[in-house]
């Protein structure tokens, strides 16, 4: 019994650790404004619940309209920082699917 609670915790150690650690990097490299390429219009298209160019990605814009109702730094930076949570919730994702493999 006690070695099962042991390995709980130590994989909830590993699952915290596999997205804390990449949302952190991902962070600190975040671009602060809109770089080359359709960013702008992507950005837009949260900010304003528009509509991006063909195929138009509505759930990303609508999870990406939540980050930015975040009150801090500029729009383009809260919704680069939507892009960087959810790719640390994909290798969170993938840390779990590794431990059903195994």
């Amino acid at each position: 019994m006690v070695s099962y609670l042991i390995r709980n915790k130590v994989v909830a150690f590993f699952l915290l650790a596999s997205f804390f650690i990449p949302l952190v990097i991902y962070t600190f490299t975040l671009a602060p404004s809109i770089t080359f390429g359709d960013s702008g219009e992507l950005i837009t298209a949260a900010y304003h619940l528009g509509i991006s160019h063909p195929p138009g990605s509505p759930f990303w814009t609508v999870l990406a309209k939540l980050f930015t109702l975040i009150p801090m730094n500029s729009v383009a930076w809260r919704v680069n920082f939507s892009s960087a949570f959810f790719s640390s919730i994909s290798s969170s994702l993938f840390f779990v699917v590794l431990l059903f493999v195994t």
